[in-house]
């Protein structure tokens, strides 16, 4: 009797849950595979190499806030929030099948907010947005954008980084010696070393530069 009735009260628990099953079913088919082609593409080279890092923080942020979607639906979303949703919703699949038909990363990563947000607002309205809005608003950065967009984002900062690792180059350097020669007419000459050239970032730098300029 006591095991039947903590397996009617962990069924009671999950209750709430039963609506979710499609909508995660739906995540699933439209995104693992994506996730699987970035895992063995992009997300190896160094300049996208914080995608994984990203969607386990994404999705630990969304299980910090599980218990809104254990709460009772008692007050249904309204017509605006379903409206909204709705929108969201087929804004987030045309991006998502553009983005696969074509393979534009750029469209077929950045739909997943507007599903993830329009289910939501379908399901339960606003109050679960707000719970999950950090969740979502960090799910941006997996979002691979264009190479012009990120080098004009963190160009100042990666001129600053430049100007301190040619700072440390230098102080590295042994004192500047004159180098003094003699032709074989009977001039001499002097000269010094030049300076050395401004150190770029390398490539292994461009995600955190990018997360620090955002």
């Amino acid at each position: 009797m006591t095991t039947l009735a903590s397996r009617a009260s962990a069924l009671d628990t999950l209750a709430p849950l039963k609506a979710w099953w499609p909508i995660v079913l739906g995540l699933v088919v439209l995104y693992v595979p994506t996730y699987w082609m970035l895992a063995h593409g992009i997300w190896n080279s160094d300049e996208q190499a914080h995608g994984p890092i990203v969607l386990v923080v994404a999705l630990f942020l969304i299980w910090q806030q599980r218990a809104v979607f254990m709460d009772d639906a008692s007050v249904p979303p309204t017509r605006g929030e379903v409206a909204t949703g709705w929108t969201l919703l087929i804004v987030g699949l045309l991006a998502y099948a553009l983005g696969r038909s074509q393979d534009i990363l750029l469209f077929e990563i950045g739909s997943q907010v507007p599903v993830i947000l329009g289910a939501l607002l379908i399901t339960m309205g606003v109050r679960a947005v707000r719970a999950l809005w950090f969740a979502l608003f960090f799910l941006l950065f997996m979002i691979p954008l264009p190479g012009f967009v990120v080098d004009a984002a963190t160009g100042p900062l990666k001129q600053y980084i430049s100007i301190i690792a040619n700072r440390c180059c230098m102080r590295r350097v042994t004192p500047l010696r004159a180098a003094v020669s003699r032709s074989p007419s009977g001039h001499t000459s002097c000269w010094w070393p030049t300076p050395a050239p401004a150190c770029t970032p390398c490539s292994a730098c461009r995600p955190w530069a990018c997360c620090i300029s955002i």
